[in-house]
């Protein structure tokens, strides 16, 4: 079958050739030969790599594409194909274990350098500190000579001060018994004052609980009166009212009577009309029945005349009957009428007897309360009485405990001068004990410095505030090893000025006030009114800062306020009046 073979011929330094050869058959498998003898894939590669052909760097052959390949290798991989090409990759194992024991020798060796390093450093601290055990030996046996000359010195100061303190404490004695007795007779005259003020009080109390009482019952029996007023009111209205009523009743019965008499005169004529008539009736009806039977002429006569006298006398039937009506109508009036008298009148012995009564009732209860009023009076006037001796009781007990406070006021301020000169004592043997033992320490600031008038003392004080009582130290060292001493020799706290570390405010903002002031002339920097010399100049500085002292209160508000909004002021919105 056909084949595929490709050969490379490499000519040795011998003049010896060697053909590397690689046949592929069309069914697709490959055969390696050198020098026409065949060999597998791992014999072949390794003879090429002999002579210096790498297969997988493929550093022979430069296949198409390699070149554009090669250009877009980073850095990295570039590195990588020349380890390939020139072979050192195989190397990377070895070199990585060698690597690794270089940074480990490496490690070791910075490690006995500092152990070296170490062991001189403790070498000489120990060089040091066995200096500074010698030192302080040294100074501890003069600390110890020098505390015993100062325990002698401060004992001899104690027993000075104990005999001083002693006589002291004798005269405050004196004045402390002294305003003990005053205090006890204040406040047995208070307790006596109290006790009369309570049986006031309790006078007082049963009178206004009288007032109150009275002053009850005066309102529960108001409405009582004024109702049986009304109610008397009432019924004489209504008697009137029933007396107009019966009066004219009586005129009404007069005035029926009088209809009645003439009705019953009316009546009494029909009555006697009616029986002449009744009785020529029976007379005709006789006549004419002991005669005979009427003839027909006559019954027709007969019955024209009846019709005749019945025409005739329908009239006067007709009154009759309506006089009879209103006789009736009449008789029932006047017995309703009647009846209604009977009732009024009932009412009215009624009306009258409650009348009475009720006179009686008003006249009892405007006595109770005429009485009742006067009592009322009588536990004014006791309340206004018991009132005044109340008021001067308070007003006595007012004064008691006024004088009361103002002793106690003075026995606080006693002892509370007696606490400030133990702490201005204490304080002051401080500072000389600082002064002593540090040449640095200066004193107090209001020690150091004074106001130049004696209007402005408040206005210093204000404005320094607490820094005024300050220590005043030259350096920063001065003031540690001060407050160093105050710790071990447990002599309290203090505030320390180091001259050469403490802030102050910078001299254009200080001069641009200063100038101010001397333009407006009621306002002035408070370090100017402050006399100190210039040694201490700062401290004062820093105490009372660009502080102004102002005439009033008036001109402190415009100047920390009215001109803090002028756009042509140049005043720190900060600025600190006094």
């Amino acid at each position: 079958s056909p084949k595929k073979q490709s050969r490379l011929s490499k000519k040795l330094p011998q003049g010896k050739t060697t053909i590397f050869s690689r046949i592929v058959t069309t069914k697709g498998t490959g055969e390696y030969q050198i020098n026409g003898k065949s060999v597998t894939f791992k014999q072949y590669e390794k003879k090429l790599a002999s002579i210096g052909v790498l297969l997988k760097a493929r550093n022979f052959l430069v296949f198409q594409g390699d070149v554009e390949s090669m250009a877009r290798k980073n850095p990295k991989e570039l590195v990588e194909m020349f380890e390939n090409i020139s072979g050192s990759s195989d190397l990377k194992e070895e070199y990585e274990l060698a690597l690794k024991a270089k940074d480990e020798a490496e490690q070791k060796t910075i490690f006995a350098y500092n152990k070296t390093k170490e062991h001189k450093s403790e070498r000489r601290v120990l060089k040091e500190q066995k200096e500074e055990a010698e030192r302080f030996h040294g100074l501890l046996q003069q600390r110890t000579t020098l505390k015993e000359n100062y325990f002698l010195w401060l004992l001899f100061h104690i027993h000075s001060d104990i005999q001083q303190r002693e006589s002291n404490k004798a005269e405050l004695q004196e004045s402390l018994e002294e305003c003990q007795a005053v205090v006890t007779e204040k406040e047995a005259s208070l307790k006596k004052a109290k006790k009369e003020a309570s049986k006031a009080r309790g006078s007082t109390s049963s009178k206004d609980k009288l007032r109150i009482k009275l002053e009850a019952e005066v309102d529960k029996l108001q409405p009582s009166v004024i109702e049986s007023s009304e109610a008397i009111q009432a019924l004489k209205k209504r008697v009137a009212s029933d007396e107009r009523a019966v009066a004219r009743i009586e005129k009404d019965k007069a005035s029926h009577g009088k209809k009645l008499s003439a009705l019953q005169t009316e009546i009494d004529e029909y009555t006697e009309q009616e029986s002449e008539l009744q009785k020529e009736y029976d007379e005709v009806k006789e006549s004419e029945t002991g005669v005979g039977s009427m003839t027909e002429e006559q019954e027709v006569q007969y019955e024209k005349v009846r019709d005749a006298a019945a025409v005739a006398s329908a009239a006067p039937r007709r009154e009759l009957h309506t006089a009879v009506r209103v006789l009736e109508s009449a008789r029932a009036r006047a017995a309703k009428v009647s009846e209604e008298k009977k009732e009024l009148v009932g009412r009215k012995e009624d009306a009258e007897r409650s009348v009475e009564e009720l006179t009686q009732r008003k006249d009892t209860l405007e006595k109770s309360l005429e009485k009742t009023q006067t009592d009322l009076t009588s536990s004014e006037a006791e309340l206004q009485d018991l009132q005044k001796s109340a008021s001067e009781y308070q007003n006595k007990r007012d004064a008691i405990e006024t004088q009361l406070d103002k002793i106690n006021n003075s026995l606080r301020q006693a002892k509370d001068d007696r606490r400030k000169d133990k702490e201005e004592e204490r304080v002051l043997t401080a500072i000389s004990a600082l002064k002593r033992h540090f040449p640095g320490v200066k004193g107090r600031l209001v020690d150091l410095c004074r106001p130049s008038q004696n209007r402005y003392n408040l206005a210093v004080t204000v404005a320094g505030g607490k820094d005024m009582d300050s220590i005043v130290v030259d350096t920063k060292k001065t003031a540690f090893d001060a407050i160093k001493y105050m710790r071990d020799q447990r002599i309290g706290t203090a505030t320390f000025l180091p001259l050469d570390a403490i802030q102050i405010p910078s001299p254009e903002s200080t001069e641009r006030i200063r100038a101010m002031a001397e333009k407006d002339k009621r306002y002035r920097l408070a370090a100017d009114v402050i006399r100190v010399d210039d040694e201490y100049r700062r401290a004062v500085l820093y105490a009372v800062g660009n502080t102004v002292v102002c005439d009033s209160l008036d001109v402190a508000r415009d100047l920390c306020f009215s001109r803090r909004g002028n756009a042509g002021s140049n005043v720190d919105d900060r600025i600190k009046a006094v």
